[in-house]
């Protein structure tokens, strides 16, 4: 296993470690991994700094995936390896995040988020691609930094006039993790929500979490 040390410095190829230091998120999920057939997905490759990283942190990867949008990339689909793909499309198009699964017939360990940082982006993503998480599965949102820029922002050229706040919205499913002991509140497939430092972290549940699932509450009374 790859120690702390030397994950952080595999990071440091791209801002999510010299920068961010995003690192000391990651390594705690990413170990588990490690050595497994690892079906991943990174939003926004940029100029693939990252898609090095996990190239060469998972060995033993069934298939890594990345989405670009307006990068380098001048192919809709390019097959780098056998164990790496690229898409270039929009993470805002229903339509390309829809064909994107059904080509790469989604079943994702991991989803990293590290498009284009707009709040409604990232909300559409999350919606679309959430079923295609395996149970035990990560969905990573990196640099939530800007739900709280002012509303005279922009980034990438988009402006952020009439944008959610994303933080807010994943706020509200915090109570999904507990959704046993509210009243009336349907079965939920959040195992857990985590808020870190410019990231949220999304944990789907898992078969260790099904016996305490969909189950009466013994205190409903109190309810």
């Amino acid at each position: 296993m790859t120690s702390y040390n030397d994950f952080k410095t595999l990071m440091r190829g791209s801002d999510k470690g010299w920068h961010h230091g995003y690192h000391r998120f990651y390594y705690p999920i990413l170990k588990e991994y490690e050595s497994k057939p690892v079906r991943l997905l990174e939003i926004g490759v940029e100029d693939g700094k990252s898609m090095k990283i996990w190239e060469n942190y998972f060995k033993n990867a069934n298939h890594i995936y990345g989405i670009g949008y307006k990068n380098h990339q001048t192919k809709d689909i390019e097959h780098v390896n056998d164990h790496m793909t690229l898409f270039m499309g929009d993470q805002s198009s229903n339509e390309f995040l829809h064909k994107m699964i059904s080509l790469s017939e989604g079943n994702f360990d991991i989803i990293i988020d590290d498009g284009s940082h707009v709040p409604s982006h990232i909300i559409t993503s999350f919606n679309v691609l959430w079923d295609t998480i395996k149970p035990g599965g990560y969905y990573i949102i990196e640099d939530v930094e800007t739900s709280y820029w002012g509303k005279h922002s922009s980034i990438y050229g988009y402006s952020l006039e009439n944008e959610p706040s994303a933080v807010e919205y994943f706020k509200n499913m915090v109570d999904e993790v507990n959704n046993e002991f509210i009243k009336g509140k349907t079965s939920s497939s959040i195992g857990s929500i985590s808020f870190m430092y410019n990231m949220i972290i999304i944990r789907k549940v898992s078969g260790e979490d099904s016996p305490f699932l969909n189950r009466v509450y013994r205190h409903r009374i109190a309810l």
